[in-house]
Formats: C-alpha cells, sequence, structure tokens
C-alpha cells in the first residue's frame, strides 16, 4: 500500500486517462513552460473520506477544443465544439482522473464519495487552497497545448517535493 502521493503516480493516471478517453498522447512539459492564459476553463471534484481534498483540471480553450473534439469524433476543421460541450467534456475528464487516483489511494485515503464538478471559467480553478491542505500541481502537454492537474489533499500524505 503506498503511504505518500508522488507526482509521479498523478501523472501517469492522467496520461492513461487522457490517452484512453481522447485518444491524444500526453507528455510531460518543457521545463520552461509559461501559462498566461487568459481564456481558461477549469473543472474540480471534491471528495471525502480519512484525508479529504479536491482534484482541479485547468485547460485553456484551444485544448479544450482539441480533447472535445477527439471523445466526440469531430474531424478537425473551421467546425468548432459548443462551448457547454468543452464544459462537459472537462468536467467527465476530470471526475475520470479523481475516480482512478482515489481507486488507487483507496487504501490511503480511505474516500467516502466524490461530489460532482464544478466548473470555473476564465480562471484556474477555485482561488483558495484551504491552509490545512497541501496543493500537488503537474502540467501535461497534448501536443502544443497544456494542461494542469491540481490535487489538493492534507499535507501528511504528499511526498515534499
Amino acid at each position: 500500500m503506498p503511504t505518500q502521493i508522488t507526482e509521479k503516480s498523478l501523472l501517469e493516471i492522467a496520461h492513461k486517462v487522457l490517452e484512453f478517453y481522447t485518444f491524444n498522447y500526453a507528455e510531460n512539459p518543457p521545463n520552461n513552460i509559461m501559462i498566461k492564459e487568459t481564456d481558461v476553463l477549469s473543472a474540480e471534484v471534491s471528495f471525502a473520506g480519512r484525508y479529504p481534498g479536491s482534484l482541479t483540471l485547468s485547460a485553456p480553450r484551444k485544448t479544450l477544443v482539441e480533447l472535445t473534439a477527439s471523445m466526440i469524433g469531430l474531424e478537425p476543421g473551421p467546425e468548432l465544439p459548443p462551448v457547454d460541450l468543452q464544459q462537459d467534456v472537462l468536467g467527465e475528464l476530470t471526475n475520470v482522473i479523481c475516480g482512478n487516483f482515489l481507486t488507487k489511494y483507496k487504501d490511503l485515503i480511505q474516500p467516502r464519495g466524490m461530489n460532482v464538478p464544478r466548473v470555473f471559467i476564465d480562471r484556474l480553478g477555485p482561488l483558495k487552497t484551504p491552509t490545512r491542505l497541501k496543493q500537488k500541481l503537474i502540467l501535461v502537454m497534448i501536443e502544443e497545448n497544456w494542461l494542469a492537474v491540481k490535487l489538493n489533499l492534507d499535507n501528511s500524505v504528499l511526498e515534499n517535493r
């Protein structure tokens, strides 16, 4: 049973989900990546358990357009997936990544439930992290676009790196 949650394991979960659901190969970002997008959507799923917390997925619209088109089988072209469908896809990916994360760490976190995803427009998720929680942030690249996965969880079970 794992006793701490690492960035590597969170990254592996995100990669597997993105590849399975969107048919896109996710890569680690370059060290010098700058995030300065303003047109960003985020979705957050919170969960209860021995160690309650939340998982947030954030991405610029251009990433969401690509992910949504891949998930629904839309051919590349001028037609963009509707915004509400992009929000649904982001919520679903957040839900699946969080569910996979909780399954992998079920003995450690002892989850007792998850809330439905909340979508935030034009910001990188909830603005405040409760003080008792520590934040783990990973970035993934899908071609030229980024996607951020943020985990807020009790400090004692997150690897300190």
